[in-house]
């Protein structure tokens, strides 16, 4: 003991105030160790951790030595990452709810909802539809946010984005599956822009027959596993069970009471006449 008694006096400022207790067992060092990296700041960025203060992990005393422990707020920052390298980055920073504005009772109202769906945290999924322009993406980020606070896993696709990998490999079965399982596996999955397309009939939104597929097998999927899924669309339910009823009432039942459907007007779309 009297090597680490030493060591201790080494490594500590004596002539701060109060004087340093020194250690007189092994268990009392191993405590220090502890104590000592507890109580320092680490440098981890993305996330102001009050817990751990930004190091990551805690320290702590088994079987006669010291093993590291994650702080809960790793899950929050793999959570982080994984947006960002779904081409999230700097769209959760903005979209708060705090920065949404609510000028209109719409405005309110779709607030309020996705407001009370993180705070009631039910089983039921999330669906938001409506015109460009109307902050569907803005809500639903907000939403994912505090369900990542949570410490829940959540995953954003863009539904353009998810139509072209998933058709560049649909005669590559592995590559499909495993990005299908990965879509019904996790936790909660965010589909930005349902069915989103520039292909219309008669001036009115019709996804080719091979998006349609795709969207009912990942919206079934999700049912199967009873995973959480937030939606945001253009089209209302009706509009997408207009295209495909299988797809549409699976929606429909599963976001019962958790619908936010905005009604067109050309002013609502305030990426012209306004900021949300």
């Amino acid at each position: 003991m009297k090597q680490i008694s030493e060591a201790v006096i080494q490594m500590t400022n004596l002539s701060e105030k109060p004087a340093v207790k020194i250690p007189q067992t092994s268990q009392e060092f191993l405590q220090w160790q502890c104590d000592n990296y507890n109580t320092s700041t680490g440098d981890l960025k993305g996330y102001d951790c009050p817990e751990c203060l930004n190091r990551g992990y805690f320290q702590a005393i088994k079987d006669d030595t010291t093993v590291m422990r994650a702080c809960r707020c790793m899950k929050i920052r793999r959570n982080l990452i994984r947006l960002k390298n779904s081409g999230f980055a700097g769209q959760f920073e903005r979209f708060t709810f705090d920065s949404y504005k609510t000028s209109s009772e719409w405005q309110k109202r779709a607030r309020t909802t996705a407001m009370r769906y993180v705070q009631e945290n039910p089983d039921k999924w999330l669906f938001f539809g409506g015109q460009s322009g109307c902050g569907k993406t803005h809500l639903c980020t907000a939403v994912c946010m505090e369900l990542i606070k949570q410490e829940h896993d959540v995953k954003y696709v863009q539904w353009r984005d998810l139509v072209h990998y998933l058709e560049g490999n649909r005669f590559k079965e592995e590559k499909y599956s495993s990005k299908i399982l990965e879509l019904q596996d996790i936790e909660i999955l965010y589909i930005d822009d349902l069915l989103k397309t520039t292909h219309k009939v008669r001036e009115k939104p019709a996804p080719a027959e091979n998006e349609m597929n795709i969207a009912y097998e990942i919206i079934n999927a999700r049912v199967v596993s009873g995973k959480k899924t937030i939606i945001s669309s253009e089209m209302h339910i009706g509009d997408i069970s207009g295209l495909d009823e299988a797809t549409g009432g699976r929606i429909s039942e599963n976001s019962e009471g958790w619908q936010i459907q905005i009604n067109y007007q050309e002013n609502r779309n305030y990426r012209f006449y306004g900021k949300e």
